[in-house]
């Protein structure tokens, strides 16, 4: 932690070197504000080691839920990105098969009219 992250914090040498990990997690955490932040990094200085750990677990799973939030949002969106991908190759393949279909049909009419041609050459022979 730098030192105007210190001073934005107000906290103590002892606080972090005895819990940076607590330091990070309350420095990370949406749900308490700038305020609260400080009021936990001055009380961690005389909180005993359940209090801790009890303050640890509810940041921990903090985490944890962000993270599943994260992740389900995240495959929510993949999700949504496969079937619109899926429905634009479908819609692509649906196009290009009119295209073939299109071509194909010119090409028996060409070849329709190359026969009436050459039947109207036979007959008037």
């Amino acid at each position: 932690m730098n030192n105007n992250q210190k001073a934005q914090y107000n906290i103590s040498d002892f606080v972090l070197k005895k819990y940076p990990d607590l330091v990070e997690l309350l420095k990370a955490s949406q749900s308490i504000e700038h305020d609260e932040k400080l009021y936990w990094f001055k009380a961690l200085e005389t909180m005993d080691e359940d209090q801790v750990g009890s303050l640890r677990q509810i940041l921990e799973e903090e985490v944890k839920q962000l993270q599943e939030v994260d992740n389900n949002y995240n495959q929510q969106a993949q999700e949504k990105i496969d079937t619109a991908a899926s429905e634009i190759s479908e819609k692509e393949k649906k196009e290009q098969e009119k295209i073939r279909k299109n071509k194909e049909m010119q090409s028996k009419e060409k070849d329709q009219e190359k026969q009436d041609e050459l039947l109207s050459l036979l007959n008037d022979l």
